[in-house]
């Protein structure tokens, strides 16, 4: 029986390999591109935040999650169930999932120079990627002359695992912005000919040449480049204006009222070492507005400048909306606030590699629906974050295999 075992798990492996890689589960360079672009956002967010002094200042910080000035700690869950793979055995039923971590730690005013006020950034973020199926098991033992049937469940990890880590140092140079310089570790572990993990034949690919930069400057002009050293070319590239701070410097309209609205253009370049993959550039607009606390919109549409054989321009859109439903904490100071909130996002997307995965079209449309606990205390920030997706934009964008499937996913973010 273990020998059929082994070989069916061989036989998965090599029919996953054929079928899965087209997508960016197995792409370093784009999860490369998930990675900085999370630790970007986090940081940014960071930077940017404040001790609020009035009820608009409050407002403006719930509806963009959190506040953060000396450490950000970040935590993410992500679960597809049932991944179906199909094999010469059957189909058969995975959990594709996916795990994020961060930690940052800001000291932004350690020297005053006058002009600018410098300080240092730490953070070290990581994501694991792969798949596991739960086998329940059953075992009898005798015991005082009786059978005691004890059943069990086992965790076994199938095909490729995938480890990916970022570390960060930032230079600060308050107000003019900062500075990021990292270094992207991709690994990847095969089971190899057996098919099993943590055996002898495990094949080890790994990479620590790729480089990450990133810079805000004057809070509203922002550029990220993803450098791969080996072969001595860009591999990713985004950079984005937000307009609205900008029009602030030379405007006496109150900023905490207006909308955060980001222009921006976007590079990558999937190609990797086994597969070759068109370049694909794009343009983007975003839009942030809140009307109070009661009610935050988001939106994105992004179009495709180059690269793309979808039928459709539009790489992708979303509208996404959070409704205040009720109050935890009642109290009059702008410092304490705690409160739920409902989310739901309606959204397309395209991609020739749709079709990899079971789409008849490139373009497909999707939902998200989720619950919010957003916190603020002196101090302390944060909110806790469940969500049910599919073929949701945002999903889709940076885990394209997750087409057609249910995607389940938990956020926990804590700033002090």
């Amino acid at each position: 029986m273990k020998k059929v075992f082994i070989l069916f798990i061989f036989a998965t492996n090599w029919v996953y390999s054929l079928v899965y890689y087209p997508g960016d589960l197995l792409n370093s360079v784009k999860r490369t591109q998930v990675i900085t672009d999370l630790f970007s956002q986090k940081f940014n967010n960071m930077y940017s935040s404040f001790y609020p002094s009035n009820d608009i200042e409050r407002d403006y910080i719930l509806s963009r999650g959190y506040s953060s000035n000396t450490v950000d700690i970040s935590l993410n869950g992500e679960n597809i169930y049932k991944f179906p793979v199909n094999t010469p055995y059957g189909l058969q039923e995975l959990t594709l999932f996916r795990v994020f971590g961060s930690t940052i730690l800001k000291f932004d005013e350690i020297t005053d120079f006058g002009l600018f006020k410098w300080g240092i950034g730490v953070g070290l973020a990581g994501f694991r990627y792969g798949m596991y199926k739960s086998i329940n098991l059953n075992s009898s033992s005798v015991d005082d002359g009786g059978v005691d049937n004890n059943n069990f469940s086992v965790k076994d990890y199938l095909f490729s695992q995938v480890f990916d880590d970022l570390i960060v140092i930032t230079n600060i140079f308050k107000p003019f912005g900062y500075i990021h310089f990292g270094l992207v570790m991709n690994k990847e572990v095969e089971p190899g000919l057996d098919g099993m993990l943590n055996t002898d034949d495990d094949v080890l690919i790994s990479s620590k040449s790729r480089l990450y930069l990133d810079s805000n400057i004057l809070g509203f002009i922002f550029a990220s480049i993803g450098y791969n050293a080996d072969r001595d070319r860009p591999e990713t590239i985004n950079t984005k204006i937000e307009v609205m701070s900008l029009i602030s410097m030379f405007s006496d309209v109150y900023r905490y009222k207006m909308p955060d609205i980001f222009i921006g253009y976007s590079y990558i370049n999937p190609t990797t070492k086994d597969i070759k993959l068109n370049d694909v550039s794009t343009g983007f607009i975003e839009f942030y507005y809140n009307f109070g606390y009661k009610l935050y919109i988001k939106s994105m549409l992004e179009v495709f400048l180059k690269g793309s054989t979808a039928s459709s321009f539009i790489r992708q859109s979303f509208v996404e909306s959070r409704f205040f439903l009720t109050e935890f904490v009642s109290n009059e100071s702008i410092n304490d606030f705690s409160g739920l909130f409902f989310i739901i996002g309606l959204s397309s997307f395209s991609s020739d590699k749709l079709k990899y995965f079971g789409s008849d079209s490139s373009s497909v449309t999707g939902y998200m629906v989720g619950l919010s606990c957003s916190f603020l205390f002196s101090g302390l920030s944060g909110y806790l974050e469940i969500n049910v997706s599919r073929d949701y934009s945002q999903k889709l964008s940076s885990l394209v295999d997750s087409y057609g499937h249910t995607y389940f996913e938990a956020k926990l973010q804590i700033g002090l």
